[in-house]
């Protein structure tokens, strides 16, 4: 069976051996991967697995709060942990949740792992997306917002998020090829909400192996102390 790939999804195995060129944090890279990220939005195309919601259950939750607990007992965040601990017990599963699973916005084939670990540049500074294993048809915002809180997760990229300006350049290159709805745009801040404490926190309980390394390690930690008014679109 032959199924049309976006462009700029390929095969790890197809790439590596030629294309060397690592994501280096300019502007000019920042803004190419935006770019590649909306034009693979901008695909109509639904041929993945269909995301399915997580079950938040009271027992789950508990493990997460009990997880970053550990983390502060453990000295690893100190008070930059409060933040998400308090948001927890803000009413997580009916101020963030419900809205987001009740409201009709766009899905789109992503790769919902977009980040630049996963990014070769080519010669003419062009990125294509490798290892896409992760892929799903989902709603449009969390794969962005997936992008905004997580492009910098794994080495080569530095140890902190996207600063402002460095957000604002991805946001601008993805902004060339899609027009968020407003209803996207209302829900964003939900969407920032929600990707912190699912996925987010998962990466803050389970790295183990992240923490021992310094620049793997100070990701983390401008994680737990994020400012998700930084991401504003």
């Amino acid at each position: 069976i032959s199924t049309p790939v976006p462009s700029g999804l390929r095969s790890h195995h197809a790439f590596t051996a030629l294309w060397k060129l690592l994501y280096d944090g300019s502007r000019a890279d920042i803004r190419a991967a935006g770019r590649l990220l909306g034009q693979m939005h901008a695909v109509q195309s639904d041929v993945l697995l269909r995301f399915q919601w997580p079950d938040n259950t009271p027992e789950s939750v508990q493990e997460d709060v009990e997880g970053l607990e550990q983390l502060r007992e453990n000295g690893k965040l100190e008070a930059l942990v409060a933040g998400l601990l308090i948001s927890w017990e803000q009413a997580f599963n009916t101020d963030v949740y419900a809205p987001l699973q009740a409201t009709d916005v766009p899905w789109v084939d992503a790769s919902m792992d977009f980040k630049a670990n996963n990014l070769v540049y080519g010669p003419d500074g062009l990125p294509t997306l490798v290892d896409p294993d992760n892929g799903e048809y989902v709603p449009r915002i969390l794969d962005l917002v997936l992008a905004a809180l997580l492009f910098h997760l794994d080495l080569p990229a530095p140890g902190r998020l996207f600063t402002l300006e460095e957000w604002r350049e991805f946001l601008a290159g993805y902004s060339e090829h899609v027009t968020l709805t407003e209803t996207e745009r209302t829900l964003w801040p939900l969407a920032l909400r929600y990707i912190l404490q699912e996925w987010g926190v998962w990466h803050l309980i389970s790295d183990e192996e992240g923490w021992k390394n310094a620049v793997q390690g100070g990701f983390l930690r401008d994680l737990a102390g994020v400012n998700l008014e930084t991401y504003m679109l």
